[in-house]
């Protein structure tokens, strides 16, 4: 049944929409809806969209939500909302001090295509999604594509404590003016967003994949991927949050005019009052143009927060002061159990530190290179004296890259300088080698293995495994504890070959052998090296996968028989 509150005509299987309030259902039988003027849905009313339905905007309107809207879709029939002029757009779906006692507005399996916020103030920010002071809502196993914003929040705009939920979603290809080219959170919007794929956004502005100001949000098994930033934070702007489990490659920060206040190909942190945590990521292959080519550390005196367990690795810095893998500036975040490996700079191949003093503990910095000084660290001002602990670091403190005229007078206590014999690291330095796929866990004979300290540091209660961290009252330097875990390069390796099809895929996969095989089962692993999923009695020469609850993203599979692997692949899933 189709309830609205206006006049509206149906032919064909259409149903064209006049514009005004709209509430009750929306059938796949009255498909496609053809919106010709801006339409709303009033407070304490709702609308319900059924799956397999296609909303189409026949101008620059806008979808005002006041109510309460229901588009839940499903794996094999989704949601579309859409323009039919892709170069006119529509106006978005838009909640602007909806009201917080109204139910949760819900989007599942949704696609939204060519929303482009370009009217005046609010009407210019958040392309497809915009959000004002309202946090009800609850995004899922969406496809947020080609929206643009001529302000901020190319696929979505959050603002003033709206703390919605986005899981599981795709957004690519979005861009906007200002900042935020895929996800744009401020005043305190303190979303969750956990196990998307953000790529290949972009922004003239700050935060390609995300922009974060004035929000603590949590960001969690993410893929943040081929994002650019005209200014800084190819992947990511924050000001704080907590970021875990993220898998962050291949953005850029283009700008290279020197202002210390850009940079950080990977992510750029703004810290200040709040707490900033950065911890069992994957920051590799990133590119700045200024400073920071995976991670920018930009605050005056800001120190809470850490930057744990992650592998940081090559990352570029290309024209200006450097600091490939991390660059500090006015930032005493400490450093703890991370692997800096293989990134290349002018300065700084490793590390660079600009009047900040964070305590460096634990970490791993080796292979790291520059083009004029400081392969792994180096110190720009006489103020950058920070504290090394218990660090693996190459070339020992003999090899620090000083300024002409600065000293280092920190603390060295307890670092080594051994080659950290890492499984399978990548084949150099810089972004022609891939960080992303190495395998950076120790070998057994590594005086990285227990090579840590506990002292005076909240060290992470596991590794970027996911293996506890601690084993009795020893501690290892780097991002992995222990020997024996799962490396990405290990899951490659040289096996047979097989085919995967189709890869990218959605629900479902077939996987052909090259011989008949009898194996005992398949497991799939994350870009983490975790196991995810396991198919046992596996016989025949093809086998369906199905994609179950398994997020959009990149896994590897193992093709095993009494525990001996016989071939190895990647798949994509994705949204």
């Amino acid at each position: 049944m189709l309830s609205v509150l206006f006049t509206i005509s149906q032919s064909q299987s259409q149903t064209i929409v006049p514009g005004g309030l709209v509430s009750g259902i929306w059938p796949a039988s009255g498909s496609p809806y053809l919106v010709q003027g801006a339409i709303m849905i009033a407070n304490g009313s709702t609308l319900t969209i059924d799956p397999g339905v296609r909303v189409e905007f026949q101008g620059s309107f806008k979808f005002l939500v006041l109510g309460r809207l229901l588009a839940i879709g499903n794996a094999t029939d989704s949601i579309t909302f859409t323009a039919i002029n892709p170069s006119t757009g529509w106006l978005g779906v838009r909640f602007d001090n909806t009201s917080s006692i109204n139910d949760s507005s819900k989007f599942y399996y949704c696609n939204f295509k060519y929303g482009k916020a370009t009217a005046s103030y609010p009407n210019n920010e958040g392309g497809a999604l915009y959000f004002d002071n309202f946090s009800k809502a609850i995004i899922s196993n969406s496809l947020i594509k080609n929206c643009y914003a001529s302000s901020n929040g190319g696929g979505i705009y959050c603002n003033h404590q709206s703390n919605i939920k986005i899981s599981n979603n795709t957004f690519a290809n979005n861009s906007a003016d200002g900042h935020g080219g895929g996800i744009y959170l401020q005043g305190w919007s303190n979303a969750i967003v956990t196990n998307n794929l953000i790529t290949n956004n972009i922004t003239l502005g700050n935060g390609g994949g995300a922009y974060i100001h004035t929000a603590t949000p949590l960001f969690t098994n993410n893929i943040i991927s081929a994002n650019v930033a005209a200014l800084s934070g190819g992947g990511i702007l924050c000001l704080s949050g907590i970021f875990k489990n993220n898998y962050i490659i291949n953005n850029v920060s283009q700008t290279s005019n020197g202002d210390y206040q850009y940079g950080g190909g990977g992510m750029i942190i703004f810290a200040g009052s709040d707490p900033v945590i950065i911890t069992h990521n994957i920051i590799s292959n990133n590119t700045s143009n200024n400073m920071g080519g995976g991670i920018y550390c930009y605050a005056a005196g800001a120190s809470i927060g850490e930057i744990s367990n992650n592998i940081i690795s090559n990352n570029v810095e290309t024209t200006n002061f450097g600091g490939g893998g991390v660059a500090f500036v006015y930032s005493d975040i400490p450093m703890i159990n991370n692997t800096i490996s293989n990134n290349s700079a002018q300065t700084g191949g490793g590390i660079l530190f600009y009047s900040s003093n964070p305590r460096v503990q634990n970490n791993i910095v080796w292979g790291n290179t520059s083009v004029t000084t400081g392969n792994q660290v180096y110190f720009f001002d006489e103020p950058a004296d920070p504290n090394f602990y218990n660090n693996d670091i190459e070339g020992g403190q003999g090899a620090f890259g000083v300024n002409s005229n600065v000293f280092y007078l920190g603390t060295y206590v307890n670092n080594i300088n051994s080659d950290p014999q890492f499984n399978a690291p990548s084949a150099g330095s810089g972004n022609a080698f891939n960080g992303s796929t190495a395998n950076w866990t120790l070998q057994q004979t590594s005086l990285c293995i227990d090579g840590g300290s506990i002292q005076n540091i909240t060290y992470p209660a596991t590794d970027i495994a996911g293996n506890p961290r601690l084993a009795g009252s020893s501690i290892d330097i780097g991002a992995y504890e222990g020997v024996g875990l799962i490396g990405i390069s290990e899951l490659f390796g040289t096996k047979k070959s097989i085919e995967i099809y189709p890869n990218p895929f959605y629900n479902e996969a077939t996987i052909q052998y090259d011989d008949k095989w009898n194996f005992s089962e398949v497991r799939i692993y994350n870009i983490f090296g975790q196991e995810v999923k396991n198919i046992k009695t596996v016989e025949g020469e093809t086998i369906k996968i199905q994609r179950d609850d398994l997020p959009a993203g990149i896994y590897i599979l193992k093709l095993t028989s009494n525990n001996i692997t016989f071939a190895t692949g990647k798949i994509i899933i994705t949204d």
